[in-house]
């Protein structure tokens, strides 16, 4: 399972996501699956936060978002949601709905990790998350 995870690890080109999605496999690799959870979101919401800025300059709607996201996470606000359901809106359309739904699925899971609750993270969980 572990060798999977890997292999994913391998397809991410951005070295800094790509150094923080090592540190996440580390997190699963001895038990610590809310951790990889956690650091596995903050890495992918990261990364796609990088893909809208990159664009921006690029197109309009791009820039309005980048804008709006940045506003929010200068402000210590949650940015998150409002970065992928933006990029999963017709007008950007970088997320299909399905990818959209999915990272949104991941960034609840997250913050049941991230909180002190009852919830209990699995191995599963956590590599689906990954």
């Amino acid at each position: 399972m572990i060798r999977d995870m890997e292999l994913l690890l391998n397809k991410v080109y951005d070295n800094e996501i790509k150094s923080y999605l090592y540190e996440a496999l580390s997190c699963y690799s001895v038990g610590a699956y809310r951790a990889c959870v956690i650091i596995s979101v903050i890495g992918g919401v990261h990364d796609l936060h990088n893909k809208l800025k990159n664009l921006a300059s690029s197109y309009k709607d791009f820039s309005e978002l980048e804008d709006k996201v940045s506003k929010a996470k200068d402000d210590l606000k949650p940015y998150e949601k409002l970065l992928i359901d933006g990029c999963g809106s017709p007008k950007i359309d970088l997320l299909n709905p399905s990818e959209s739904k999915e990272l949104n699925r991941c960034l609840d899971i997250r913050n049941s990790c991230a909180h002190p609750s009852d919830y209990i993270c699995t191995a599963e969980v956590a590599r689906y998350v990954f």
